[in-house]
């Protein structure tokens, strides 16, 4: 029988396999006068396909061999050691998860064509989920489903927030915050008031080299008129 629960890992699996080919093409790029890696738009794509590949270590096989094993993790964490009576319902996983990923990374992308800033935050969900993983390895020193992944994804997702024109300005955009505190209820259930400070004291650092850099373009604007 067809269970979309247990089959959409392997969707998603299939999704990233076309994904690829069009990543190696010119249909998913914004501005062709740069490279892919500076691109945004691409680099929105291309983050979408490494979640896909993340989503099949989560809930499709694990490095370990394990099938669909991230949900029974969640439970044992929650106290729950028995997967079968747990309360956390399967469609809770498949809605943030469809959410998050098949919906919210192509919206991102299509709109960052006209608002780069939409593209960016995309990434803030692969930094909220690689939190949900390193918890349980720094509390139990195990693997846990998804974890090598979602290394992967942090990686990448440090890459694509430190290039594109102007992306420095946008690192820590208003969308990326948003998503960032958004993503973690969906994920996690609740929002850690340590992530917000440290979110809000990026945005924060952020925004004062921001007025360094135009007080001293300023300056040196002065200095060649005169």
């Amino acid at each position: 029988m067809f269970a979309f629960t247990y089959v959409w890992p392997y969707m998603g699996l299939g999704a990233a396999l076309l994904l690829g080919l069009l990543l190696c093409t010119d249909a998913l790029r914004s501005d062709l006068e740069v490279s892919r890696g500076r691109d945004l738009v691409w680099l929105a794509w291309a983050g979408t396909l490494a979640y896909l590949i993340h989503q099949f270590e989560e809930h499709g096989i694990d490095l370990q061999g394990a099938t669909y094993a991230f949900r029974g993790e969640m439970c044992r964490n929650m106290g729950q050691p028995d997967a079968q009576s747990c309360p956390i319902p399967f469609s809770f996983v498949n809605a943030v998860n469809i959410t998050c990923v098949w919906v919210f990374g192509p919206v991102t992308a299509l709109l960052g064509r006209r608002w780069p800033g939409f593209a960016l935050a995309f990434f803030s969900i692969p930094f909220v989920n690689t939190l949900i993983h390193l918890i349980p390895v720094v509390t139990q020193g195990a693997y846990n489903a998804g974890l090598l992944t979602a290394q992967g994804l942090t990686t990448f997702s440090q890459f694509a927030l430190g290039t594109g024109p102007g992306s420095a300005d946008l690192r820590i955009s208003p969308s990326f915050l948003s998503t960032s505190s958004l993503s973690l209820i969906a994920q996690d259930g609740n929002a850690s008031p340590a992530l917000f400070s440290a979110l809000r004291a990026s945005s924060s650092d952020n925004l004062s080299l921001r007025a360094d850099s135009m007080r001293r373009d300023a300056t040196a604007a002065a200095t060649s008129d005169a």
